[in-house]
């Protein structure tokens, strides 16, 4: 799987490990959902992930190593 889009899907949070075995992930879209919260570890071992879109949420929290490892993202928005 290389992109993976969960948009307008009304998520609210996002648990450890939620993208497990996903490690030729390069898109992933969740923006207009209800996300208010990311664990540490909710984007484990995403170590292909290029892009992460996120806007159009209602983040609270965000864990202090949610987002340790994605060295190869060039998109966050």
């Amino acid at each position: 799987l290389i992109k993976l889009d969960l948009k307008r899907n009304i998520l609210k949070s996002l648990g450890n490990n939620l993208f497990a075995g996903l490690f030729n992930l390069k898109i992933l879209d969740l923006r207009s959902n209800s996300i208010q919260f990311f664990s540490n570890d909710s984007f484990y071992r995403l170590n292909n992930l290029s892009e992460l879109y996120l806007y159009q949420n209602q983040i609270l929290s965000i864990g202090n190593y949610s987002f340790s490892g994605l060295s190869n993202v060039k998109t966050l928005n």
